[in-house]
């Protein structure tokens, strides 16, 4: 997946000077995976809690 931050072009001279900038974008761009990859467990857990309390709210209602 690419950000927006990693299509931008920059003049020629500013490559050196923006070696921290990268990193810094590089370890946001992880963390951003990883919250997304936390998201999606979240939401699995969620839909099986939603599962059960269905099946058992059927239990009771027959």
């Amino acid at each position: 997946m690419r950000y927006a931050w990693q299509t931008i072009v920059f003049p020629r001279h500013w490559h050196s000077c923006c070696e921290r900038d990268v990193a810094f974008f590089s370890s946001i761009t992880q963390l951003h995976e990883e919250y997304e990859k936390e998201l999606e467990l979240a939401s699995a857990r969620i839909k099986k809690l939603q599962a059960e309390n269905e099946y058992v709210s059927s239990c009771f209602v027959s």
